[in-house]
């Protein structure tokens, strides 16, 4: 983890558990959901689940994860597939916004906690009962993940490439 980022201490639960505990919450939410919209909150919150392990150093060792390095990768001959990133830039990118703007749809956001001088001090998801951004918010958000994307294209070309 870099100097600059915090673990946040919890348990979270394995993706696999991830997916059951998504399953009920999609399945009790009024007005219901169609069953595409139910895959698409399962698929999300494994999602999340599993970008929270990695920033926590959480996630759960497996054959394809490398226990002294905390870096999923494929094989040991293959290229590194995973590298964690900070929550800073995560939110600095524009993404937390938007990741949040699809969870705000279940009730759901990605919270953080941030003291006087802007460290963040706590990572964590949680129930909402308000939904979207004003407007301003959202333009900064997409204008911060137009600049990351054409900041990172050449990269994210060479990650499909090989």
């Amino acid at each position: 983890m870099s100097d600059n980022t915090q673990n946040v201490s919890g348990s979270l639960p394995s993706v696999e558990k991830s997916g059951a505990i998504a399953v009920t919450i999609s399945e009790n939410v009024h007005p219901a959901l169609t069953a595409q919209e139910q895959a698409l909150f399962v698929a999300g919150f494994q999602e999340c689940i599993k970008w929270l392990s990695n920033n926590n150093h959480q996630q759960p060792i497996d054959e394809t994860t490398n226990p002294e390095s905390n870096t999923a990768t494929a094989a040991l001959d293959e290229p590194i597939m995973v590298e964690e990133k900070s929550i800073e830039e995560f939110r600095e990118a524009g993404l937390l916004l938007l990741t949040n703007q699809f969870l705000h749809i279940f009730g759901w956001a990605l919270t953080v906690n941030i003291d006087e001088d802007g460290t963040i001090t706590k990572f964590y998801p949680a129930h909402c009962k308000f939904r979207g951004f004003a407007s301003k918010n959202t333009s900064e958000a997409y204008e911060k993940v137009t600049r990351h994307l054409a900041e990172r294209m050449p990269e994210l070309l060479k990650d499909i490439e090989t």
